[in-house]
């Protein structure tokens, strides 16, 4: 049996302790309280604050996490830590780009930034790579999604077009 993996790593730059908590609480998996059955509401308010699914807190936020310690080791001038974001075997995309939104919307954020990950097979198995990436935009006001299949299929619409005209 193959294993498919989506794997990233990217930093960010993160210049406050207020800044620093606010991502501690959002990246920290809820409660075991909240997890209870009678707080379901209150689960279903938690996650759709991130962007998630209820049924996926347990495995909030799908990726690994941690600082860098006392320095940022990208940009130490502009930032004293950075935010090491990775996933080594899978990862729901959305929760990444929902978090780094959401910390540029909290903070305006005037700055991108951007991820790519691959998507990789342990078997050589057709169609089964793969990859994409994203870029939050300025002040959080927008994610823009970019994978090879949206690419391909502005090629094909491209090719299409010129059918059309001959």
């Amino acid at each position: 049996m193959a294993n498919n993996y989506t794997q990233f790593s990217e930093a960010l730059d993160v210049e406050t302790d207020e800044q620093k908590a606010w991502l501690v609480d959002w990246l920290s998996p809820p409660s075991a309280g909240l997890l209870d059955p009678e707080n379901e509401e209150a689960l279903a308010k938690w996650a759709k604050r991130r962007g998630a699914e209820a049924g996926d807190a347990e495995s909030w936020p799908s990726f690994d996490w941690s600082f860098s310690g006392e320095k940022n080791y990208r940009n130490e001038e502009t930032a004293p830590w950075s935010l090491w974001l990775h996933a080594d075997e899978g990862c729901i995309t959305d929760n990444v780009a929902n978090t780094v939104q959401a910390f540029f919307k909290q903070f305006k954020i005037d700055s991108t930034f951007t991820l790519t990950w691959a998507e990789t097979c342990s078997s050589l198995r057709v169609g089964e790579f793969s990859g994409g990436g994203f870029i939050v935009m300025p002040l959080g006001k927008s994610v823009k999604w970019s994978t090879p299949y949206m690419l391909f299929d502005w090629v094909h619409k491209q090719l299409e077009k010129k059918k059309g005209k001959q």
